[in-house]
């Protein structure tokens, strides 16, 4: 039979999971109630409805057109460990988390006309829309977002060789 310090331990074991799995779904950008988005199209809108309505999100053909040209700066928005194991060439580190410190040297760089492709891992990620709002917030007006990010980037790389 139960007694009520099991009854309340569990209770707070309950309490505690729940607390934890909010949090988790806080820290990536998921509803805790809501369903996550499950396909590229449900992804491509969620990211579409968080991000400024200025700031276009393009996909791999304009982005490697851009690429080939040298017409754009590519912004990589990921954490600095995943942008050290790969990124796309000559693409700039650039974190939303220490936008305050890197800024100052990043606006000495690249003035407010610069065109920018900011991306991150891919629709599964939001660190790259999250910078690109901040980085229009502070006066930047040419963004573009690159929605499939690192791993496609990578993945149709690796298909043409």
């Amino acid at each position: 039979m139960l007694t009520l310090k099991n009854i309340i331990i569990s209770l707070l074991i309950l309490l505690l999971a729940c607390q934890l799995g909010y949090l988790n779904a806080r820290r990536v950008d998921n509803s805790f109630f809501g369903i996550p988005p499950i396909n590229d199209d449900e992804k491509y809108t969620e990211a579409r409805k968080r991000l400024n309505k200025e700031i276009p999100l393009v996909k791999f053909d304009a982005v490697e057109k851009d690429f080939q040209d040298n017409s754009k700066i590519f912004v990589d928005a990921r954490t600095e460990e995943e942008y050290k194991k790969g990124h796309i060439e000559d693409a700039i580190f650039l974190s939303q988390h220490s936008l305050e410190k890197q800024l100052p040297e990043f606006l000495q760089k690249y003035p407010f006309n610069a065109p920018l492709i900011i991306y991150c891992g891919g629709l599964e990620c939001s660190a790259s829309v999250d910078l690109a709002n901040q980085l229009y917030d502070v006066g930047y007006r040419k963004i573009e977002v690159y929605s499939g990010g690192w791993n496609e980037w990578k993945t149709r790389h690796q298909e043409k060789k």
